[in-house]
């Protein structure tokens, strides 16, 4: 097993804020293990510059400063490199966060199976509204996350709606496209991966987490579309709605 590898060009020092500053802060959480780096003299493409990395105990992880086996690709601006074995590639328990969320375990693009959070587990906060009632606050790390997810869920309940419309008009329509912003679903998953591994956007695409299928799947996960979808047929045919506790409190 193989923790990914992180090669900085034209840096000196160990200091994780050089992270920081090629966009990989989010890597970093108070209270995990901070990255181990040494210094290369003569990285991919020939540059100097400090490999950063989380080797783990036990099995085989990347040895730092040293790239016989190693793949490097470099992110979009070349910024910094990703080295992988492509013969023992990062598994999610490798990347995984020292606290976890439960959510639901999906298989995504690359093969591997993440569990991945979904909004009505987000960690949140018991609060009183305006008229007094009990309701549940998801707490600030967590609420950009949670009010993109409500606002896709919210476009494609609209569209559901437009379906029923359409269809009544035009039976024969078997099938209606949902627009979705693709980079935005992508980006809307990432960032809850994010919570439970160390992982970035731009890292999962360079990792090949995301294929089309897989990806579509884990944003129905995500925002627990299944779940709303039968609760909306309940609703509409009068029956009982059975709703899990702490959903979209």
């Amino acid at each position: 097993m193989a923790h990914y590898s992180i090669f900085i060009p034209n840096i000196k020092g160990a200091a994780p804020e050089h992270l920081e500053k090629v966009g990989l802060g989010d890597l970093l959480r108070e209270g995990e293990p901070a990255p181990t780096a040494v210094e290369c003299y003569r990285g991919p493409d020939n540059l100097p510059g400090m490999v950063f990395g989380w080797p783990i105990g036990a099995g085989r992880s990347i040895p730092l400063g040293h790239f016989p086996n190693i793949k490097w690709t470099p992110n979009h601006d070349s910024k910094f490199w990703l080295g992988v074995d492509p013969d023992d590639p990062p598994q999610p328990i490798e990347m995984a966060r020292k606290t976890m969320i439960v959510g639901s375990q999906v298989t995504l693009g690359d093969g591997f199976t993440w569990l991945l959070p979904t909004i009505s587990r987000l960690p949140s906060n018991y609060a009183l509204n305006k008229d007094g009632e009990l309701t549940q606050v998801v707490k600030d790390q967590y609420k950009k996350l949670y009010e993109s997810s409500v606002s896709i869920v919210s476009e494609i309940l609209n569209q559901f709606g437009m379906i029923e419309l359409v269809r009544e008009k035009r039976p024969d329509l078997a099938d209606y496209t949902i627009p979705v912003n693709v980079e935005d679903g992508l980006k809307l998953i990432a960032d809850s991966l994010a919570i439970n591994y160390r992982v970035t956007f731009e890292l999962a695409i360079i990792l090949g987490i995301f294929d089309q299928s897989s990806a579509a799947r884990a944003l129905v996960e995500l925002t627990e579309l299944r779940e709303l979808r039968i609760v909306q047929e309940q609703k509409k045919n009068l029956e009982p709605v059975m709703i899990a506790a702490g959903f979209y409190s």
